[in-house]
């Protein structure tokens, strides 16, 4: 029975494939380009390779119709589909694959419907039809259908009770936190030549994304294809969609409720994900443990003057990014070392970093660190660790085209390179103007001022490195503290040594996340302490060094953040 259904799913992917030659014949091309038949010599060379592709594929259906079930070929297929340890990475590439020809298959309707869309739909429709084959003739291991590692987040009714109360606890002080900033966010937005920076400059880009059009097809297009691509879609797309309500509500003059939509955006796209990116270091930090560690790290983070500065009046993608980049760092950690769910997610929200900000690229060590540890603890081999890189940085490219639309419409990428370019020459090369403070200039010294007085002191950003160091040499979290510092390394190598403008966001994605070492100096003595003999009273001793060490750290810091607070307040 099983085969007999299999064969109708065969026979189904050639019906659509024959449909969707059919279909691409129907359509003729626009009559400047047409060539033979109404058709223009490109649609021509994509029908050919649909003939060819259906032929080839009918011939190989006819070949495995014919085999003998007990034959080599056919069993040692059977063998590698339904081994258990299989299981999980051919499910995940194919339905990874299926819902990216899904998105293709969308985009290009939009984009160039004549051409390719008819072939992308005929592939998603395979791709579908083989996730679904698979898991209908596969069987998954009892550890496999009661695993949840793949999930995105942890089981709320799994977590223990120490947990759940901490989260709740922070859940709340972070809603306070966010509604504290709305009367902040609703002033110098009453019209848009109240908008100061760049603002003044998305503002109409998003105005422009949602302008009335002649059809569903081209409000899409438009939206999609929204010509300033410094920014990624996933920026200028979720701004749109926020707004999208606003003018359901107040129709074709929706553009005018400025103060109404800045608010919006200023607190949906920089406020929320600011805090959500806070709860997430606090959790790599912390674990939710204690109380006063969690309480304490997730005030001192919000509290930071560049966090504080970035969300006041300022609508911009940094947020974004920032909490992009602690998910790339969460699942990272989450995967422990096991390159299943976990490990694929980071490269989902990793490309999601790139499709915004172009920051996920830095994260090539981390990854690579990883893979290089699974091969020496004979977790990975060569050729597994070639494969899970590869994998990764598939769905990361993957996750980079579904997330910026342009990339699927013929000529939008030269243009994203080009403004890529431009705003890549003017970061690392300088504004061309007067510079007498010295401020385009590379170094730890022209850096400096803005970090100490945005992110933090001297003496707890040095600590907060040397306690990530030692935490990559003990302690049972030790590895996401290596993963931590090759992210360090790599994005603080670029920004210091190779960014000339000083914009206190560009620092946001770098020192934001070493606040998540603030407890690794407890995590590695912890460990010591568990290796060696050492006197109980000693031990004692160092455990409360240690705890006025970070208690001391912490209230300077929560004390410097509120005094720099004030001081940017009063004197800008």
């Amino acid at each position: 029975m099983q085969n007999k259904k299999n064969k109708y799913f065969s026979i189904s992917i050639l019906i659509a494939g024959i449909l969707s030659l059919f279909f691409s014949f129907n359509t003729p091309s626009e009559v400047f380009s047409s060539f033979f038949l109404g058709l223009s010599k490109e649609r021509l060379a994509i029908i050919g390779v649909q003939l060819f592709l259906i032929l080839v594929f009918s011939f190989f259906l006819f070949i495995f119709w014919k085999a003998r079930p007990d034959s080599a070929a056919l069993q040692k297929l059977n063998g590698f589909f339904k081994n258990h340890t299989h299981y999980l990475m051919i499910k995940n590439c194919l339905l990874g694959l299926a819902i990216f020809l899904s998105f293709a298959f969308f985009y290009v309707s939009i984009f160039v419907p004549q051409a390719l869309s008819a072939l992308t739909g005929w592939f998603t429709y395979i791709s579908w039809v083989a996730y679904v084959l698979f898991v209908k003739n596969s069987v998954q291991s009892p550890d496999q259908k009661n695993s949840s590692k793949g999930s995105l987040f942890p089981s709320w009714k799994n977590l223990p009770p120490r947990q759940k109360r901490i989260s709740l606890t922070l859940f709340i002080l972070g809603l306070v936190y966010f509604c504290l900033f709305i009367p902040i966010n609703l002033k110098l937005s009453s019209s848009p030549l109240a908008l100061n920076g760049d603002e003044a400059v998305q503002y109409p880009v998003v105005l422009k994304m949602l302008a009335p059009q002649i059809n569903l097809r081209f409000t899409l297009y438009r939206l999609f294809i929204y010509g300033e691509y410094e920014y990624g879609f996933p920026f200028y797309g979720l701004s749109a969609l926020l707004l999208v309500p606003i003018k359901a509500i107040f129709g074709s003059n929706f553009s005018q409720h400025t103060q109404l939509n800045l608010l919006i955006l200023r607190q949906i796209v920089c406020v929320l994900p600011t805090v959500i990116a806070a709860f997430i270091f606090t959790y790599l930090a912390t674990r939710f443990k204690k109380w006063w560690t969690a309480l304490g790290l997730f005030l001192i983070i919000l509290t930071i003057p560049g966090v504080i500065s970035y969300q006041t009046r300022f609508w911009h993608p940094d947020a974004l990014n920032l909490l992009f980049i602690a998910l790339t760092l969460f699942y990272l950690d989450r995967d422990n070392l096991e390159f299943g769910g976990n490990f694929y997610l980071a490269a989902i929200a990793c490309g999601l970093s790139i499709a915004t900000r172009m920051f996920g690229l830095f994260f090539f060590l981390a990854v690579a660190v990883l893979l290089l540890e699974g091969i020496v603890k004979k977790i990975l081999t060569l050729k597994k660790a070639v494969i899970a890189g590869v994998l990764f940085c598939l769905l990361m490219f993957g996750t980079i085209l579904v997330s910026n639309p342009y990339l699927f419409k013929p000529g939008e990428f030269g243009a994203a390179v080009s403004i890529f370019e431009r705003q890549g020459a003017q970061v690392t090369n300088g504004i061309n103007e007067p510079d007498p403070e010295g401020i385009y200039q590379t170094g730890l010294h022209a850096w400096w001022p803005f970090i100490e007085r945005f992110i933090g002191s001297e003496l707890t950003l040095v600590f907060l490195v040397l306690f990530a160091l030692l935490g990559c040499f003990a302690g049972k979290d030790r590895r996401y503290y290596r993963i931590l510092l090759a992210w360090l390394v790599v994005v603080g190598g670029y920004l210091i040594f190779f960014v000339k403008v000083k914009s206190y966001w560009y620092l946001l994605p770098l020192l934001v996340p070493l606040y998540s070492a603030f407890f690794a100096i407890s995590d590695h003595f912890q460990s010591l302490k568990l290796k060696t003999y050492a006197n109980p009273k000693a031990r004692s001793a160092l455990n409360i060094l240690i705890t006025l060490l970070l208690a001391g750290m912490g209230s300077f810091q929560l004390f410097q953040n509120i005094s720099l607070i004030v001081l940017n307040h009063m004197f800008g």
